[in-house]
């Protein structure tokens, strides 16, 4: 995976790869200085699900979860609820570039805090 290894490349040597579905390494302390510089300059190749800033500190559970409820009724029926520790993993069928993602993201954006990132990656510097 192309972030783990730009992790690695920048400070933070013990980043694993994740497992196809699995969570990010829960032993990585993600608040820490090193991981939040490694972060920073990976942010081109972070996997969506990963995405995280200060204003998802202010999203609580409930409104993640009616959040997620939003936009399986918008449009995107298999969209998981947060796992326990707040992230949204999604499945490989749930392309945050497509038309229907990002109508849904947009209907269900009064369930997130002002500041939330959007979940659809920038395609800078991609074709």
């Amino acid at each position: 995976m192309a972030f783990a290894k730009c992790v690695r490349e920048n400070g933070v040597p013990d980043f694993k790869d994740p497992a196809p579905g699995a969570a990010i390494d829960d032993e990585i302390d993600f608040n820490s200085p090193a991981f939040k510089k490694a972060a920073e300059a990976c942010k081109d190749v972070m996997p969506t699900p990963f995405l995280r800033n200060e204003a998802d500190e202010n999203w609580s559970t409930a409104d993640k979860r009616k959040y997620a409820a939003c936009m399986r009724s918008n449009g995107v029926p298999s969209f998981p609820d947060p796992d326990t520790s707040g992230a949204f993993k999604l499945d490989d069928d749930d392309r945050p570039d497509t038309p229907q993602f990002k109508k849904a993201e947009e209907a269900c954006k009064q369930h997130q805090p002002q500041g939330t990132p959007s979940m659809i990656p920038s395609k800078t510097g991609d074709s």
